[in-house]
């Protein structure tokens, strides 16, 4: 019933996968309602991949749906990056959705 902090270096990736994991456990919301609810308190949120591949896990395993896709995800970020959607498409695809890869191309 009280507020808490919860913070890492930037409070971009690692803080932001661990609300988004209670969110889900603790308010039953799926990770897609969780991350959009807390990228409207911080825009700056973008958990790494291998966050996002636990947290998109943990909820097939809580709810047993999956209601936010990986390679979309990461499309959506190369491209508020400012990629070309075309060619962050293509990259994504080559990578086979390894988004440290993807940027290479």
């Amino acid at each position: 019933g009280r507020a808490v902090l919860v913070h890492c270096q930037a409070g971009v990736s690692r803080s932001a996968a661990f609300c988004l994991a209670y969110l889900m456990q603790h308010h039953r919301m799926t990770l897609k309602e969780a991350f959009m609810m807390v990228r409207d308190k911080r825009p700056v949120i973008c958990p790494n991949e291998g966050f996002f591949a636990q947290l998109s896990a943990f909820e097939e395993k809580l709810f047993g749906v999956k209601s936010f896709d990986l390679h979309d995800y990461l499309l959506s970020v190369l491209i508020e990056m400012g990629f070309d959607p075309k060619e962050s498409e293509a990259a994504l695809k080559k990578s086979n959705n390894r988004f440290e890869l993807a940027l290479s191309f």
